[in-house]
């Protein structure tokens, strides 16, 4: 607990020092500290011995079929160099959260409210630790998001191929370009979230196959509730009502958490196949980060909504949520004990 205790502490303490300063050198600390938390974590995640057999495999010219090209190049460079296992889950966890960063630097509104809904609900930064690459390939689609909005085809295409190299999945994101970035109405949003409904319905066993090789490692585990999809599902609705269509890359967060909000329905009504569901709503779910962040500004009441009354019930909200994750799922979800390893390189 004392390892959480510092993690709460250090996002607090760093969040007050921005509120003061407005340097986002502050932020970026808590970045680089999540780095380093996610990177030298022992034994953590319900995944982490199963990415440690796996690297191992590979290096013993072992591949089921579930590592990816870029993941199996990068472990053997890794190997070349000296380095462990350790350093390869190092790497991930460097590369995913300075994404993540960009990400919230570029689009958040608040990135105080952005980075407390990222590192304390654990659909986002402790989801990370049980589905590595996949966290990876999200967080190189967040980057891809400013393609979308800019209209750069050519490397939106680019960009999702390099995300496949570490998770094939995001391939299911290709033809998002067509159609996020665009205005829709009430009645377009019921006509092609019934089409979408439909569609990923009769296309679950091709999803099934790009998440499912090996298993996906350990199937078992999971973040999410059936308590907490309508809880999730009622924040996508408040939030889509509230949130006006201010520019570009609202349409594009509104249009992806309304995909959530689809798969979240989905999710309800294929019960046995939720722990899929929930890891390709993964994607689309991180459009929350910065739309929460536009409730002060871009609401329909026209009305800036003083900062206390708009951060404190969000931040609340995120401790709240933080404190039921480690406290009463710590077990369930291999975070308690937490344990470091620093042997990032053999002669170490």
């Amino acid at each position: 607990m004392i390892a959480y205790g510092s993690l709460l502490f250090l996002v607090t303490t760093l969040s007050f020092l921005y509120k003061i300063t407005k340097n986002k050198f502050f932020i970026l600390m808590i970045y680089l500290f999540a780095c380093f938390f996610a990177g030298f974590r022992y034994e953590v995640g319900v995944d982490y011995n199963s990415y440690i057999r796996a690297y191992n495999d590979i290096l013993s010219g072992f591949n089921s079929g579930y590592f990816e090209p870029g993941n199996v190049f990068l472990i053997q460079f890794i190997d070349k160099i000296g380095g462990t296992a350790q350093l390869y889950l190092l790497t991930i966890a460097v590369a995913t959260n300075i994404l993540i960063y960009l990400f919230v630097i570029k689009y958040s509104k608040n990135y105080i409210v952005s980075t407390y809904f990222y590192i304390f609900v654990s659909l986002f930064y402790f989801a990370s630790f049980n589905a590595v690459r996949q966290f990876l390939a999200i967080a190189i689609f967040l980057y891809a998001i400013r393609f979308i909005v800019e209209r750069k085809l050519l490397s939106y295409i680019i960009t999702i191929f390099i995300g496949a190299l570490f998770h094939i999945s995001i391939i299911v994101l290709l033809p998002l370009y067509f159609f996020v970035g665009k205005k829709y109405s009430l009645y377009q949003y019921l006509v092609y979230g019934s089409i979408i409904l439909v569609s990923i319905s009769s296309l679950l066993t091709f999803v099934i196959k790009l998440f499912d090789k090996g298993n996906y490692l350990d199937f078992s585990n999971t973040t999410s509730s059936q308590v907490m999809i309508y809880v999730f599902i009622i924040i996508v609705i408040y939030l889509l009502v509230i949130i006006k269509d201010k520019n570009k890359e609202v349409n594009v967060f509104k249009n992806l958490i309304f995909i959530s909000l689809l798969l979240f329905i989905l999710e309800i009504v294929n019960s046995d196949m939720s722990m899929i569901l929930i890891r390709l709503n993964s994607y689309f779910l991180f459009a929350l980060i910065p739309l929460v962040s536009y409730l002060a500004v871009y609401n329909i009441y026209k009305i800036k909504i003083n900062n206390f009354i708009y951060i404190m019930p969000l931040l609340l909200v995120s401790y709240l949520y933080f404190f039921n994750t480690i406290i009463n799922k710590g077990v369930a979800y291999n975070l308690t004990p937490y344990q470091m390893n620093f042997k990032i390189f053999k002669d170490l």
